[in-house]
């Protein structure tokens, strides 16, 4: 199972998840225009990713340019900027579904989603309270 996310650093928050078999431009496209419907449509916004091929695809830049977003990307073997994603990603492989054991991925994602739903609704919740 391969994840797609996307995390605006101002609010703590994951706004844009996609989930397929393969990480392909597809599934990184998916999560960008979800993010872009639920964050309301920012233009001048800054994406930020790592150097992948999914994010280096002319569709991924195109989809980028129409929704009026400004891509960023590390230089290469510059890691630290993608950190906040990277940490998100850990924690849910590690933490939240060290101890599942799925069948198909199609089991998987549910489960997925729930967990990317609840980190959701906590980070708010969290970053309301500020706690």
């Amino acid at each position: 199972m391969s994840l797609g996310g996307s995390d605006p650093l101002y609010g703590q928050k994951m706004i844009g998840l996609s989930m397929g078999s393969r990480m392909t431009k597809d599934l990184v496209i998916g999560a960008l225009e979800e993010a872009y419907r639920r964050s309301g449509r920012p233009s001048g916004t800054i994406v930020h990713s790592d150097r992948g091929s999914q994010y280096c695809s002319n569709e991924y830049r195109n989809k980028l340019e129409e929704y009026g977003l400004v891509c960023s990307m590390s230089r290469k073997g510059n890691c630290w900027d993608n950190a906040p994603m990277e940490t998100f990603w850990g924690k849910m492989k590690y933490e939240w579904l060290h101890e599942w054991r799925f069948r198909t991925r199609e089991k998987a994602g549910p489960q997925c989603s729930s967990m990317w739903s609840f980190f959701t609704i906590g980070a708010a919740c969290t970053s309301a309270t500020g706690t």
